[in-house]
């Protein structure tokens, strides 16, 4: 064989391999991307998949077509490599200007569920078909190189399928662990960029088309010049996490005009951000993780404080505490203010978050020698530490995504159970405005199971925060609220909602069911509520009230 077209053909081996680099850190940069705007619930997570994989099966077919019938396979492959580069990184940058749009859908269909679905899927398939049909369609052409090396068909597609395989798991590997904490999400997009276009420039010399290969020299210039303006724009981004706030699309671009940014971002665990907002009576920060705003020191300041107070009032002797979930950082910042507490363990996942909280929300509240602060999921933590705590505060994001969710079921209150001392106390805030009245039920049962001593408060409109002896000694609510409201006047309005001889009833109910790890239906429920306004008829239903 000539030795020339045998280099040709191992180029275009390797070449398959280094293309399903490029690929899969293209999916996980758009989802991440993606996920910012229509929210990483498990619902377009699916859509998402969907929409790359039936790229790759429409391009596989027509590509197995066109294999058949193209005289040069090498400059059809570069051809195919200069196209993803090029529409690659356009999705990129149509991804970051797509509020309008997605405010149109947002407000048009929001009530209709799979109105609003059907709408949302057929946008994220226009936006990742044309891209995806492309690396669909390097299969078969590659394949079909390598055949013309060694007739095998069923070896020689299993080389192909085995090395581009490899190169997505390589391509996954460097974008999660290396790319994008390192370089943020344009970048890592830009190297995948380059990489097809240099895919491509080798196609062509060892094609004979020499002259192609000067095409790419303007396509790398189209992709510099598109990275410039591909970056999110500054300030809040309008998206699942924000919308339900507003009533239009012009009301949330009214709003957002008057927010100063203090803090922005991008971290591997998505971008957060701190905003100062000017209110009537002062001002507020308002802190934005993965688009989902996380609380503020404003409005959400009654139950940030109430979770850290209540189990300080319970508890006589604590000396350990564990806050799950950093947000604001009003919490751990109000549990520091307790001296008898000789340690205080904040877990929370996004260095990010910490990194906002010392820089603007509250700065040097890590310099107390009795807080560490521990960067990782609070479930894999519990689960592994030997520590017990005489009180737990769970407080994380809303429970519309599995990197949420897992921490509302039966299987993490038997870790934190396991976990806290004799007679510490549980504290676990569940947002009341995403679930209707049978699905708080879910969740107060889920609890009931693993802490049959459970008593729920409603605190301002809508949150609930669960108060749990590990122990069967009884609480006065009444004291209980006399006290706090004596001593703590930043509460906010508190309302006892029941206690174990109330909620006993729920238990012995077997219509209502327990959220667990194998059917998350809180997680499903709370990111289809949030879309469908749960929160508006929690609104109206306490108009309706005497």
């Amino acid at each position: 064989m000539n030795t020339t077209k045998e280099i040709g053909y191992k180029a275009i081996f390797w070449a398959s391999g280094a293309s399903g680099v490029a690929a899969l850190i293209y999916e996980v940069v758009w989802f991440r991307a993606l996920t910012n705007t229509i929210g990483g619930t498990i619902y377009s997570f699916s859509i998402l998949m969907a929409a790359f994989l039936a790229g790759l099966a429409i391009g596989g077919r027509w590509g197995g077509i066109y294999a058949g019938r193209s005289k040069n396979l090498f400059k059809a492959f570069g051809l195919l490599q200069l196209g993803i580069g090029l529409f690659g990184t356009a999705v990129f940058y149509i991804v970051n200007r797509l509020e309008p749009v997605y405010g149109l859908l947002y407000y048009k269909l929001r009530l209709s569920f799979g109105g609003f679905t059907v709408a949302q899927m057929a946008l994220v398939f226009f936006l990742l078909l044309v891209p995806t049909i492309l690396m669909g369609a390097n299969f078969p052409i590659v394949v079909k190189i390598w055949s013309e090396r060694r007739k095998e068909i069923g070896r020689n597609a299993g080389d192909i399928y085995a090395i581009n395989t490899w190169g997505s798991v390589l391509g996954t590997m460097a974008a999660g662990f290396i790319l994008v904490p390192m370089l943020g999400l344009r970048w890592s997009n830009l190297t995948a960029g380059l990489i097809n276009l240099s895919l491509a420039v080798l196609a062509f010399v060892f094609a004979g088309s020499r002259q192609l290969k000067w095409v790419v020299l303007p396509a790398f210039f189209s992709v510099q010049l598109l990275l410039l303006f591909s970056a999110a724009p500054p300030g809040l981004a309008f998206g699942y996490g924000v919308a339900d706030k507003y009533d239009s699309f012009a009301q949330f671009k009214e709003a957002v005009a008057g927010l100063k940014t203090v803090f922005d971002k991008e971290s591997d665990y998505g971008r957060v951000q701190v905003f100062k907002e000017r209110l009537p009576k002062g001002t507020q920060l308002i802190l934005v993780n993965g688009g989902r705003v996380e609380g503020s020191t404003g409005a959400d300041a009654g139950t940030q404080r109430l979770v850290a107070y209540l189990p300080r009032v319970i508890h006589k002797k604590p000396r350990s505490l564990l806050n799950i979930g950093l947000g604001t950082g009003m919490t751990l910042a109000t549990a520091v203010d307790d001296n008898r507490l000789t340690r205080l363990d904040n877990v929370e996942i996004n260095r990010a978050v910490y990194e906002a909280v010392e820089a603007v929300l509250y700065p040097g509240l890590f310099n107390d020698t009795r807080l560490t602060a521990i960067e990782d999921d609070a479930r894999h933590y519990l689960a592994l530490t030997k520590q017990k705590y005489d009180i737990i505060i769970s407080e994380p994001s809303y429970p519309t995504s599995e990197a949420q969710a897992h921490l509302f079921t039966q299987e993490f209150y038997k870790i934190v159970k396991n976990k806290l001392a004799k007679d510490g106390i549980f504290v676990q805030w569940l947002p009341g405005y995403l679930l209707n009245q049978h699905e708080i039920w879910t969740a107060t049962k889920t609890l009931a199971t693993v802490f049959p001593n459970l008593y729920v408060w409603m605190s301002g409109p809508s949150d609930i925060v669960f108060i749990i002896p590990n122990s069967d000694r009884p609480l006065d609510p009444a004291q209980l609220e006399a006290e706090l409201k004596s001593n703590y006047k930043d509460i906010g309005r508190l309302r006892f909602m029941g206690g174990p001889g109330q909620l006993s009833v729920l238990n012995a109910d077997p219509s209502i069911p327990i959220n667990v790890d194998d059917l998350p239906r809180i997680e499903f429920s709370a990111a289809r509520n949030k879309l469908t306004g749960v929160r508006q008829e929690i609104e109206d239903q306490k108009k309706d009230q005497p």
